[in-house]
């Protein structure tokens, strides 16, 4: 039997993209019709305009074409995950409706996988952007490698997944908001591909300035307990600053004849040593509530599957 490759596309409100992206990525997947089975999984985030409509009745007309409804709007991240879960392939390919990552990566990820690679992921080396969120990308670089020691090299847009790695996920089951930070724990024997990344032909980006900081502290706080850890570094700051001001008062009242307000040395001293014991403890329920963190598990949202066999559900 051949093996089957599944074309994963999150959508929300990208009605007038549908159409363009099945087109381009038929005139890519064609080449491939003798080695294997392709399948489009359209992950709909319950879009308010017709998107959803237009996706049923192209699964209605497709065999090839299935499509995931979620209840509400569960956030892009949330929608490629259970989409991922779902999925029954050999292979997994994840691409944006929007096709800023160019079809044409996808020749690249089969032929990697080919030679024995699990993940592919697509390296943004340019884009075209405005200026100012460019800077801001890189400052969120530099932060990132203050606070994880191992930042993610993988990036939101395009991937490829072998079913390994699917079963990984699925056995795991602890969905991260930053799906590109979980894909790099859990993926192994992984490589990524550079690429230009290019503006979208139709339609409007629906993740504006707010969602981009949103998206940058999951990043921050994806995998990582080291911002929990911050509580212990000050209170240990704060605690070698009290036993500092110690020293320094009894040594300038006894040596340097120094006076000062009755009770305001005493005072500051406590009060430091005190503020130091509050962070300290919190800095260890940090620490658990951390490794908790990292060892939850989520329940998915429910769905319910589109395809041309239900074509009933589609008028």
């Amino acid at each position: 039997m051949m093996k089957e490759i599944n074309i994963l596309c999150p959508v929300y409100n990208e009605s007038e993209n549908i159409h363009f992206f099945i087109s381009e990525f038929d005139r890519i997947i064609g080449k491939y019709s003798e080695k294997y089975k392709f399948t489009f999984y359209f992950a709909d985030n319950c879009s308010t305009d017709d998107t959803l409509s237009i996706l049923k009745e192209v699964a209605a007309t497709r065999g090839d074409v299935r499509v995931l409804g979620y209840a509400k709007n569960y956030g892009v991240m949330k929608s490629i995950y259970t989409g991922i879960l779902n999925s029954k392939c050999d292979a997994l390919a994840v691409f944006d409706c929007d096709l800023q990552d160019p079809p044409e990566l996808l020749d690249k990820y089969i032929a990697l996988w080919e030679q024995g690679y699990s993940f592919v992921y697509g390296i943004r080396a340019s884009r075209q952007e405005v200026r100012l969120l460019s800077w801001f990308r890189k400052a969120y670089k530099k932060i990132e490698r203050m606070v994880n020691p191992n930042p993610v090299l993988v990036e939101s847009g395009a991937w490829f997944l072998d079913n390994e790695i699917i079963d990984v996920m699925r056995r795991n089951n602890n969905f991260d908001s930053y799906l590109p930070g979980l894909l790099s724990r859990v993926a192994y024997n992984s490589i990524g591909v550079p690429y230009a990344r290019v503006n979208r032909k139709f339609g409007t980006s629906k993740f504006n300035f707010f969602g981009y900081l949103n998206y940058a502290r999951d990043g921050l706080l994806s995998g990582t307990i080291t911002p929990l850890r911050i509580s212990v570094a000050i209170g240990l700051s704060l605690f070698v600053l009290s036993m500092l001001s110690s020293l320094y008062f009894l040594f300038a009242k006894f040596y340097l004849q120094i006076q000062f307000s009755n009770g305001i040395a005493a005072l500051l001293v406590l009060t430091l040593t005190l503020f130091s014991f509050n962070f300290l403890i919190l800095g260890i329920f940090g620490e658990y509530l951390g490794r908790l963190y990292l060892a939850r598990s989520t329940q998915e949202p429910a769905i319910i599957l589109y395809d041309s066999d239900r074509a009933d559900k589609a008028n």
